[in-house]
């Protein structure tokens, strides 16, 4: 499942995912999960899935900026900060 929430505000877009997550489960859909936020949601997001063992994905579609908040060179740049994320989050 996909869950792209294109709302701005980094609480109300965890609160949109938190619902749909929820929902989810209610209805007993148990599928792999797929989150991906646009730029101030990006890095939030990408922590989101490691927390909670989903997939995700960045690009400079989604956000320029790394987490540090430098201009990304490209897209390689934005993958491997999310992979450090995820690999810092699963030790």
């Amino acid at each position: 499942m996909l869950i792209e929430v294109s709302e701005p505000d980094v609480a109300e877009a965890l609160a949109v995912v938190d619902g749909i997550d929820k929902a989810l489960r209610r209805a007993g859909v148990r599928r792999p999960m797929l989150v991906h936020g646009c730029d101030a949601t990006v890095w939030r997001f990408v922590a989101l899935a490691a927390e909670r063992r989903w997939s995700t994905r960045v690009g400079l579609e989604d956000g320029k900026t790394l987490p540090n908040g430098a201009t990304a060179a490209g897209n390689s740049a934005l993958v491997a900060a999310a992979t450090a994320a995820f690999a810092a989050r699963n030790r």
